[in-house]
């Protein structure tokens, strides 16, 4: 599995990058202002980036989000609780999780 935290601006903002190390399928989550480092990684390691994970809708977390689809042409998910994303033979769980945030997910990465 590659697991790359990349900050992407803003206040403190981290996105990352979750990818299946032999299919190179891969999702971005949380794509703040500044792409060109999340997008510069994608490049090196030649992932085909899938999809896009947004842990909630505040405008720093998905400011990033046309330009990963523009570049990539991954597809923005829109995710339920308990639903899971495969990545290669990744597994990714949304889990609902409102509080700073009333659409708030976060994702949990199991690697079996």
């Amino acid at each position: 599995m590659f697991f790359k935290q990349v900050d992407t601006g803003f206040d403190r903002n981290f996105s990352y990058i979750i990818a299946d190390e032999k299919t190179r399928e891969a999702v971005v989550t949380d794509p703040s202002q500044d792409t060109s480092r999340l997008l510069s990684i994608i490049e090196e390691e030649k992932f085909k980036v899938l999809y896009i994970l947004n842990t909630h809708a505040h405008i720093d977390h998905i400011i990033g989000n046309k330009t990963i689809i523009e570049k990539t042409k991954a597809k923005p998910l829109s995710v339920k609780d308990n639903q899971i994303i495969k990545i290669g033979k990744l597994k990714i769980k949304a889990i609902f999780t409102p509080g700073h945030a009333p659409d708030h997910f976060c994702f949990l990465v199991e690697n079996k």
